[in-house]
C-alpha cells in the first residue's frame, strides 16, 4: 500500500523514564513510515521528557503540561493536536509490533464504513515476560464482530477492547468529540460505547501489540482499592446508562432481541420503555438494583401516553412504578462492609496465589540458566570439532578439484567425437533407404501395440470371452472403491476394462482380470492424438468401447445436476454403445434442479439394460420405465475378511468436509458441524473413550477437514486421538477401526451402512437427503442428526445421544449384491 497520508501516533506519558524509550523505539520502527509521532508529557516529576527528548527523529513532537491532569485530560490534548487522517493511540509502556500501523491504516482504507480497529495483545509483566495462561491474558478476549454484539457485550460484561493499538479516523474524532473528564476510571470505556453507537467497529485476530501488566499489588490503578471499586461502579452504571439511553431504536432491537418484552416491529415509544424495562434487572456491578430503570421511567412516565402504552403493551401501571422505589436503591453501609471483607479475603488469596506462582517461575528460570551453560559448553566443543572437519575437509577439496579438472578434460574429448557422430548420422538421415526403413520400424512398433491393446489375455496368458467397460467414482473413496472389488471379483472370467488417470493404476493391478489404461501413457496420447486428425474425440476410449461386450457404471451419486451438467451428459451418453447393454448399478439420482433434468435421462435409460437405484425415491422418479429397478445398497452384503475384537467404550467418526469448494452447507452450518465435533472429540476422549477420526473420501477433502478438527484440539486431547485417512494402504485400517469400535458416529453414508452390518451402535449424520431417503427405506427409527439442525449439538456435543443407540439389524437386507447384480449376472454368467 502506498505511504502518502499522514498517521498520528499519541502517547501519553507520566513518570515512564523507564519504558517510553522502548515504546517510542517501536514507533519508530513500523514499516508504516509517514508518522507525527505526540508525545503529552503530563508533568512528570522524573526524567521522561528527558529520555523523549534524547531519541534523534524528527518525526516525534514533545509536549509537557504545566499540571499534571487526568489521563482524560492528557488523551484530548494528544487528540487536538492531531495532523494526520488516522490517530493511532499507544500506552507510555506498551510495544507495537512493526506492522501494527501498516495492517490497520490498510483495513480502514479498504473498508470505509468502519471508524476504528483494534487488535488483541499479547499481555507482558515489568520485566517483558509473557503473562500467558494467567487471568491478565483473557482481559481483552472478544468474539464480537457487529455493532450489536459489542453493544451487548458491553451491557452484560465489560469493557474488552485494548486502549493501546487502537486506530481511529479522524473525521471519527471529529464527530464523537473528546474524552470525558468527568470520569476518572472508565473513559475508555464510555468513549468506546459513544464510537459503536455510530460506527462499525473490527478486532484483528492478530497479536499486534504488547501489553504491559504491572503485577506488584498496588502498583497501578489495574489493582482498585474499595474506595476505587466504588468509584468505578459508579462510573459503570453512569456510561451503560448514557449507552442504553443514546441507543438507536434499530440497533437496540437487535443487540437485545432475546430480551424484549414485545414481539415483531417496535415504535420509537415502545423501544424506549424496553429500554427502561431492560434496566429493571440491575447491572453487573450493581445486581437487582433498580435506580437505572427508575431514572429511565421516571423521564417517560411524565408523559401520558407512555404511561397509557406501559399499562396497554407492557401490563406495567403507573402503581408499579411507585413500588419499584420501595427496595434499596442506594448505598447499604451495612452490605458495603460486608462485601468489602469478602474482597480482602479474595485479594489475600490471590496474592498468596502469584507469589507462589513468582516462586515457581524463579526456580524454573534457574534450572533454565543451568542447563543453557550446559549447552554452551557442548556448543564450544561442537565448534572445536567443526574446525578440524573443516580443515578436512579443505584438503578433500583440492583433491575432489584434479579429479573435476581431469573428468572436464575427458568430456571434451567426448564432445569432439558426438560432433563427428551427429554429423555423419546426418548424412544417414539424408538416404532414402533409412527414411523408408524408419518409417517402416514406427509401423511396425505401432502395430504390435494395437494388437497387445486389443487382446484379452491378462498377464499370465488367459484369455477371456467377454469384456466389460468400467465406469464409477474415481476419487478415492472408500464405499466406491469396495463397489469396484464386489463386480471385478464377481465376475473372475470377465476382463474389465479402465481407462482413468495415472493414480489409480496402483488400485487395479492387483486384479489379474482387469487391464487399465492411463490417460498419461504415451502410447494413449498418441492413439488421441491420430484420432484428433480424423475427428474422432477421445480415439482411445472410443476404441475400448467398440472393443468391450457390455458398459458398467457402478457408484453411488452419478447422476448429479451439477454447474456444467449438460457437457456431463454429453460424456455419459456418449459411454452407450449401439447394440451393446448398459448397466448402471447401486446408484442414486439427484440432486436435480430441474424436470427437464430427469426428462433427458428418463430417455436415456430406456436405452440401458439395466438401471438399479438404491434408493426408492430415486426409483419413483422413472415408475414407469422398464429398465429402472431398486435394490439396498450393494454393501448391505459386505463381509469382512477378518475379525477384529470390539474395544469397550470406543468411538469411530467418520466426517466429511462441508468447507469444501464444491459444497452447498451454509458457512454457520458448516462452522457448527466442525464446532460439535471438536467438542464430542473432546469430551469422549476427556471420558477416556478411545477416539478415532476416519476420512472416507480423498477426492472430497475429508482429511483436510480432520486436520483442522486436530488443530482446534488442546494438546493433551490431539495426541489421544487416532487418524485413519483412506488410500490404498489403509482400506483394512479403516473396516478395523468400524470393527472394533462400540460406536459409531458416521457421517459418510458407508460408514453408517457398514457400522449396521458389522451390528454397531450407529449415530447417523444426515448431511443431504440422500441419506434419509436409503435409511426410510429400511426402516431405520433410530436417532438421526439432521445437518441443519447440528448447532442443537453444539454446546454439549453428541456425548447424552450416545447412551440411547441400540444396534440396528440389516441382515434381511445382506442380498443386496445378489438383487443388484441380478440382470448382469445373466449376461455374465
Amino acid at each position: 500500500m502506498t505511504q502518502n497520508k499522514l498517521i498520528s501516533v499519541c502517547i501519553n506519558a507520566y513518570n515512564s523514564e523507564k519504558y517510553i524509550a522502548e515504546t517510542l523505539k517501536s514507533v519508530c520502527e513500523q514499516t508504516y513510515k509517514n508518522l507525527q509521532i505526540i508525545v503529552i508529557d503530563d508533568a512528570s516529576t522524573d526524567s521522561t521528557a528527558d529520555v523523549v527528548k534524547s531519541i534523534n527523529d524528527t518525526r516525534i513532537e514533545l509536549y509537557t503540561l504545566e499540571k499534571n491532569g487526568h489521563i482524560s485530560n492528557a488523551n484530548n490534548e494528544s487528540y487536538r493536536k492531531v495532523r494526520g487522517e488516522y490517530m493511532v493511540h499507544l500506552d507510555s509502556d506498551d510495544i507495537m509490533l512493526p506492522d501494527l500501523i501498516e495492517k490497520s491504516v490498510d483495513f480502514l482504507e479498504n473498508n470505509a464504513e468502519y471508524g476504528a480497529t483494534f487488535c488483541h495483545p499479547t499481555v507482558i509483566d515489568e520485566i517483558g515476560n509473557s503473562l500467558k495462561g494467567t487471568i491478565f491474558d483473557t482481559i481483552f478476549n472478544t468474539n464480537a464482530k457487529t455493532q450489536a454484539d459489542f453493544i451487548r457485550l458491553f451491557f452484560d460484561d465489560s469493557n474488552h477492547l485494548l486502549h493501546s493499538g487502537c486506530t481511529m479516523r479522524k473525521t471519527v474524532i471529529n464527530d464523537i468529540g473528546f474524552h470525558n473528564l468527568s470520569l476518572c476510571y472508565l473513559h475508555d470505556f464510555d468513549y468506546w460505547t459513544r464510537l459503536v453507537l455510530k460506527y462499525p467497529i473490527y478486532v484483528f485476530d492478530d497479536f499486534l501489540i504488547k501489553y504491559r501488566v504491572d503485577t506488584a499489588v498496588g502498583s497501578n490503578n489495574s489493582h482498585m482499592d474499595e474506595l476505587k471499586t466504588l468509584a468505578h461502579n459508579n462510573e459503570y452504571a453512569r456510561v451503560i446508562y448514557n449507552m442504553i439511553d443514546n441507543c438507536p431504536d434499530k440497533l437496540f432491537l437487535e443487540a437485545f432481541a432475546d430480551r424484549l418484552l414485545l414481539q415483531g416491529e417496535h415504535t420509537h415509544e415502545e423501544t424506549e420503555l424496553e429500554k427502561a424495562f431492560l434496566l429493571k434487572d440491575g447491572l453487573m456491578v450493581l445486581p437487582k438494583n433498580k435506580i437505572l430503570s427508575i431514572l429511565k421511567l421516571s423521564e417517560l412516565l411524565n408523559d401520558k401516553k407512555y404511561v397509557e402504552l406501559a399499562r396497554d403493551k407492557f401490563g406495567f401501571t403507573i402503581r408499579d412504578f411507585y413500588k419499584l422505589q420501595t427496595s434499596e436503591i442506594l448505598h447499604n453501609q451495612a452490605k458495603y462492609d460486608a462485601q468489602k471483607n469478602e474482597y480482602d479475603c479474595k485479594l489475600l488469596q490471590e496474592n498468596e496465589k502469584f507469589l507462589t506462582l513468582q516462586n515457581e517461575f524463579n526456580i524454573k528460570q534457574n534450572e533454565f540458566n543451568l542447563k543453557e551453560n550446559k549447552l554452551n559448553s557442548q556448543l564450544s566443543q561442537a565448534n572445536q570439532t567443526i574446525s578440524v572437519l573443516n580443515g578436512e575437509l579443505n584438503q578433500k577439496n583440492i583433491q575432489l578439484a584434479e579429479v573435476v579438472n581431469l573428468a572436464n578434460a575427458r568430456q571434451t574429448e567426448i564432445e569432439n567425437l558426438n560432433s563427428i557422430l551427429n554429423y555423419k548420422q546426418k548424412l544417414l538421415n539424408r538416404t532414402v533407404e533409412y527414411r523408408v526403413a524408419k518409417l517402416l520400424k514406427k509401423c511396425v512398433s505401432l502395430l504390435k501395440r494395437v494388437k497387445h491393446f486389443t487382446s484379452l489375455r491378462d498377464k499370465n496368458g488367459k484369455k477371456y470371452r467377454k469384456s466389460v467397460m468400467l465406469y464409477g467414482f474415481f476419487g478415492m473413496n472408500v464405499g466406491d472403491d469396495l463397489f469396484f472389488e464386489k463386480l471385478i471379483t464377481r465376475y473372475p472370467n470377465t476382463m474389465f476394462l479402465v481407462y482413468f488417470s495415472q493414480n489409480y493404476r496402483q488400485f487395479f493391478e492387483k486384479f489379474p482380470n482387469v487391464k487399465f489404461y492411463a490417460y498419461e501413457d504415451t502410447f494413449v496420447q498418441k492413439i488421441n492424438r491420430i484420432g484428433a486428425k480424423l475427428k474422432i474425440r477421445d480415439t482411445f476410449e472410443w476404441l475400448l468401447l467398440k472393443r468391450s461386450s457390455a458398459t458398467v457404471h457402478i457408484g453411488g451419486s452419478i447422476y448429479q445436476q451439477i454447474c456444467d451438467w449438460q457437457t456431463d451428459y454429453k460424456v455419459r451418453i456418449r459411454r452407450k454403445q449401439k447394440f451393446k447393454p448398459f448397466y448402471s448399478i447401486s446408484c442414486n439420482f439427484g440432486p436435480h434442479k430441474t424436470d427437464e433434468y430427469i426428462e433427458m435421462w428418463k430417455k436415456q435409460f430406456k436405452k440401458y439394460k439395466d438401471v438399479c437405484f438404491r434408493d426408492k425415491y430415486s426409483y419413483n422418479l422413472f415408475e414407469g420405465v422398464k429398465s429402472v429397478r431398486y435394490a439396498p445398497d450393494l454393501l448391505f452384503s459386505y463381509k469382512a475378511d477378518t475379525k477384529v475384537p470390539e474395544i469397550s467404550g470406543s468411538v469411530a467418526i467418520s466426517v466429511y468436509d462441508p468447507f469444501a469448494p464444491h459444497r452447498e452447507t451454509p458457512e454457520q452450518i458448516s462452522i457448527d458441524y466442525r464446532d460439535t465435533i471438536v467438542k464430542t472429540v473432546c469430551d469422549l476422549a476427556s471420558n477416556g473413550k478411545k477416539v478415532t477420526l476416519l476420512g472416507f473420501c480423498t477426492f472430497e477433502g475429508d482429511g483436510n477437514f480432520i486436520d483442522d478438527v486436530l488443530n482446534r484440539l488442546p494438546e493433551n486431547v490431539r495426541g489421544a486421538v487416532d487418524v485413519v485417512n483412506y488410500s490404498f494402504e489403509t482400506k483394512d485400517n479403516i473396516i478395523n477401526s468400524l470393527l472394533s469400535a462400540e460406536y459409531i458416529i458416521g457421517t459418510r453414508l458407508h460408514s453408517v451402512i457398514l457400522g449396521f452390518v458389522f451390528g454397531k451402535k450407529v449415530l447417523p449424520i444426515a448431511y443431504n437427503q440422500k441419506i434419509n431417503y436409503i435409511l426410510s427405506d429400511i426402516g431405520y427409527d433410530g436417532p438421526i442428526v439432521k445437518i441443519e439442525e447440528i448447532n442443537k449439538y453444539k454446546e454439549n456435543g453428541f456425548k447424552e445421544i450416545l447412551q440411547d443407540l441400540n444396534p440396528f439389524d440389516v441382515s434381511e437386507f445382506t442380498n443386496s449384491d445378489n438383487l443388484q447384480f441380478a440382470r448382469l449376472d445373466k449376461f455374465l454368467k
